[in-house]
């Protein structure tokens, strides 16, 4: 049995300048699904329920340990840069 973990992504309110780093993220060991959903030009509101969030990461391990670890490592090479 495999075990999963999902984790979202949040940002400070503005501008998005840019996102990078999805393509070296899609690389880590154990990406089920990356979905972000945000562009550069998009405007970031402030979350107030699900629907304005950035975007998620789901990962699968042999552990649940393993697998959050992963869908830290994929939200930690993520960068969504807001001015």
């Amino acid at each position: 049995h495999k075990h999963c973990a999902i984790r979202y992504w949040f940002t400070k309110t503005g501008t998005v300048i840019a996102v990078t780093g999805k393509a070296e993220a899609l690389q880590l060991p154990g990406i089920e699904y990356i979905d972000i959903s945000i562009k550069s030009g998009d405007t970031v509101q402030k979350v107030e329920n699900h629907t304005q969030r950035c975007g998620c990461v789901i990962t699968s391990g042999d552990t649940s340990s393993e697998a959050i670890e992963r869908a830290k490592a994929v939200i930690n090479s993520i960068d969504i840069i807001v001015e």
